[in-house]
């Protein structure tokens, strides 16, 4: 596996542990070293370390990389290095930058859509991403991941009563919608960084933890999916993108065992409802009726359906099984 990583902390949760079930299945990870923050080491980099790196590995079947890699110099050498190599090249979509921020800059969507057309195969979020992706002339293979998986150390709390208690973890500067909710027959509290100054009524702030840490809090019934300015929908840049990709705080709850609420138009919402691993609603305004319509043995069957996928977000098989399903593909398209 290659691995191109740019910062050493929380934040690439999803990466280290798809990085850490590579590893365990037969794939040597790689990475380069590099002082982000100099623009001569980035420079050296780029010319000297990358394409020496790649002529390394010219006797190697398959090359996986974490995509996208957050700089435009280290991404332009490592693709031009990387037209001599004569094995699978596959890139893990972790976040799709025309969607997420570029949607309406032609230039950087054609320099994206260009990358993707050059490998050999893409493991994308959701049917909606493909599908995207295939309108707008994407051609490579590719296999839908749904959810990412999560390698979570904490115990499951696996016999807790259904009391309409709820938990939202996330960056909370993208998180307005919670300054306008107001929480009526549930409870919510709240995990992350930039806590707004004051948070409403029946809105508990709990502070920050790390990600391997923060599973053993969530002692909760639900887990929040939602992001934007409002309560009555996910708008904005952050809650457009949710209609295409898979918000890793998803798996986060779902291998601590807590059922999700999830935006009724969001990408992952019919593989949620599909699966029966949480309820999919059109606004949190909703969201006092939806809990008084779930009997207590309602509760106990979602969190049982939890319970039985969480195990397999624990184990890597998400990722494992949609390498395998395209490397098939891509076998069969040659």
């Amino acid at each position: 596996m290659f691995e191109k990583q740019v910062k050493k902390d929380a934040g690439p949760k999803a990466k280290n542990d798809i990085q850490t079930i590579l590893s365990k299945n037969g794939f040597e990870s790689i990475e380069i070293a590099m002082d982000t923050s100099s623009v001569l080491s980035r420079l050296y980099t780029s010319m000297v370390s990358i394409p020496k790196l790649i002529k390394s590995l010219k006797d190697s079947d398959e090359i996986v990389i974490q995509y996208p890699i957050y700089s435009k110099i280290i991404t332009k050498s490592l693709f031009n290095s990387l037209d001599s190599y004569s094995g699978k090249l596959i890139l893990i979509i972790h976040d799709l930058e025309t969607l997420r921020l570029n949607l309406d800059n032609v230039s950087k969507r054609d320099e994206e859509l260009f990358q993707l057309n050059n490998v050999d195969g893409l493991i994308v979020h959701t049917d909606s991403m493909r599908e995207w992706l295939i309108d707008n002339g994407v051609t490579t293979p590719m296999v839908v991941l749904n959810l990412f998986d999560y390698l979570n150390p904490q115990p499951i709390i696996d016999d807790l009563d259904y009391k309409k208690s709820v938990v939202y973890a996330g960056n909370l500067m993208k998180s307005e919608f919670l300054s306008k909710l107001n929480p009526s027959g549930y409870q919510l509290d709240v995990f992350g960084p930039n806590p707004l100054p004051n948070f409403p009524i029946g809105v508990n702030y709990r502070g920050v933890r790390n990600p391997d840490e923060l599973p053993k809090e969530l002692q909760y019934n639900f887990g929040l999916v939602w992001d934007g300015s409002t309560p009555e929908t996910c708008d904005g840049m952050f809650g457009e993108y949710m209609r295409f990709n898979s918000p890793h705080k998803t798996s986060l709850y779902l291998s601590s065992g807590l059922p999700v609420i999830v935006w009724k138009q969001a990408a992952i919402a019919k593989f949620i409802y599909n699966h029966k691993l949480g309820i999919v609603i059109d606004s949190l305004d909703q969201l006092s009726s939806e809990f008084n319509k779930i009997s207590d043995n309602d509760y106990q069957q979602l969190k049982k359906n939890t319970l039985s996928y969480a195990m397999r977000l624990r184990s890597g098989r998400n990722i494992m099984e949609a390498i395998i399903q395209l490397e098939n593909v891509i076998a069969q398209e040659k």
